[in-house]
């Protein structure tokens, strides 16, 4: 069944939800028309928000159907279960059979649910491990940007591009991304292996050092000031870190004397979407960022337990497949398709060969084994 492309915010855009009692229930919502001249009653306003409330709930249990059956695919032919969600949402969106867009109330969920996976690979991060390897993933997140960044230059330059346009595809060689390499690592039991904490750190530092080749680049490009932004980098992660270290452990000797399981787990929760929105506001990094650290704070208390039990399964159960599905949707290859399919492909090749190139050399400065170094450079 095709879902019809309409988003909620366009068909809600005349009215405010300024009351809702039992919404899930279907009995009834408030609403205030802001323009009585476009809209001519209270009545057709209600329609549009039920049809767009209904298209939300359709697609939403669509998504996570589709997550869960591609999961269980996965799980049959020994593959990690993200592989499929992420093809299920290339398939489902606008690269392929264009039944699903981008919507911005999708887009909120799915943000949600990297938020949780971050937070829960940070609780399952060992700490003493992550200090072992921690100049080895310093090392092999650098030279996994500086290599990338300056290859990718210099190929776009040598094949006419201007200099700031060179520069910009050179900053896109230097991403990675985290949320995939950490569910990968968590299903194929790495995670709290060598190997596995040496990449989960990497990838977090290549995701700090990014923003910072970023925010140069920016002001090289556009005259902006870049100063401004690291400093609030340098000035958030000793904040965040000394906050969560000295009040983590108060609040899990608190918690269970003052509020009931279910009411502790949600006030976490705040806490956690509080660390990421203040990583990406006030810290000028990511917001998963944010979330992994205080994933990481909140394993050294005695809350541990219940904490990782109850957002574990508030994150698996709905918000995290419909972020992996989501990933896939908001992959649109049209994008792309104007450019020469060697260009793409000798791109492709280079932030390939450089990643690992970067990685691996870096591990292997640092003495790790050819296999670890192998695996180390595959994240």
């Amino acid at each position: 069944m095709r879902i019809p492309q309409v988003s909620y915010h366009q068909q809600c855009a005349p009215y405010r939800l300024v009351d809702a009692h039992d919404t899930l229930d279907g009995e009834y919502l408030s609403l205030t028309p802001l323009s009585q001249e476009r809209w001519s009653s209270d009545r057709k306003g209600l329609e549009l928000l039920a049809m767009s409330v209904t298209t939300l709930l359709v697609l939403l249990a669509g998504l996570l159907i589709a997550a869960k059956c591609a999961g269980w695919i996965c799980q049959r032919i020994g593959i990690p279960t993200v592989l499929g969600q992420l093809v299920v949402g290339v398939l489902a969106g606008p690269s392929v059979l264009n039944w699903i867009h981008p919507d911005p109330l999708v887009n909120s969920f799915s943000t949600i649910g990297v938020i949780l996976l971050m937070f829960i690979a940070g609780m399952e991060t060992d700490t003493k491990q992550m200090r072992q390897v921690g100049v080895a993933a310093l090392v092999s997140a650098s030279a996994g940007v500086v290599i990338p960044f300056i290859a990718g230059t210099a190929f776009s330059y040598a094949l006419g591009y201007s200099l700031p346009m060179s520069l910009f595809l050179g900053t896109l060689l230097t991403a990675t991304s985290v949320s995939i390499s950490a569910q990968t690592l968590k299903e194929l039991g790495k995670l709290n292996t060598k190997e596995g904490t040496t990449i989960l750190g990497a990838a977090v530092i290549d995701d700090v050092l990014g923003l910072i080749v970023l925010s140069l680049i920016l002001a090289f490009t556009l005259g902006q000031n870049p100063l401004w932004s690291i400093l609030k980098m340098a000035l958030y992660f000793p904040t965040a870190y000394l906050l969560g270290h000295y009040g983590f452990p108060l609040l899990s000797r608190w918690l269970p004397r003052l509020l009931a399981l279910e009411a502790r787990i949600g006030f976490v929760l705040a806490l956690v979407l509080l660390y990421a929105w203040s990583a990406q506001e006030l810290g000028s990094v990511a917001a998963i960022t944010g979330a992994y650290i205080a994933g990481i704070l909140v394993n050294r208390t005695e809350m541990r337990e219940w904490v990782h039990d109850g957002l574990s399964k508030i994150g698996y159960s709905f918000f995290i497949p419909i972020f992996f599905v989501y990933v896939g949707v908001e992959a649109n290859f049209h994008g792309v398709a104007h450019l020469s399919p060697l260009f793409l492909l000798s791109f492709i090749g280079i932030a390939l060969a450089t990643k690992v190139i970067g990685c691996g050399g870096g591990a292997l400065l640092c003495r790790f084994k050819p296999i670890e170094a192998l695996e180390a450079r595959l994240h």
